[in-house]
């Protein structure tokens, strides 16, 4: 059963915010209709453009099998920070996560299409007036 270290954040993300102890049950649940071991997560520093927590979880990969992030919306907003740190998690040959999303990235391809996601939910709320 592969191990899978769990991220999460106590700051909003695109404007959402979920509590700590739901993004962690949810993680909890998510792993185990998988088939994945659950370790628990690191929180993320909830200071603005903090990804202390995820990069040291990159760092330490050799833990564990792979990262499941609460959202993939939890990643950095920047584009090419965002390809960099997937990248570095496949370079280790490890997989990343997003659990409400339902991705699993292990290719660069799928990269690719986590792009394609973000481009979607950083346009679709300017398609529509509040």
């Amino acid at each position: 059963m592969k191990k899978i270290k769990g991220y999460i954040t106590s700051k909003p993300f695109l404007k959402e915010r979920v509590p700590q102890n739901v993004q962690n049950l949810y993680l909890r649940n998510f792993c185990k209709v998988k088939g994945y071991e659950y370790l628990l997560s690191g929180t993320e520093y909830a200071m603005k453009n903090s990804f202390h927590i995820l990069e040291e979880l990159i760092f330490n990969l050799n833990k564990y099998d792979g990262i499941v992030a609460y959202s993939v919306f939890q990643l950095p907003i920047e584009s090419e920070q965002r390809k960099k740190m997937l990248k570095k998690i496949l370079k280790k040959k490890k997989i990343f996560l997003a659990a409400v999303e339902n991705i699993k990235v292990e290719s660069l391809s799928q990269i690719k299409n986590v792009e394609i996601l973000w481009k979607i939910k950083q346009t679709l709320p300017k398609c529509f007036k509040y």
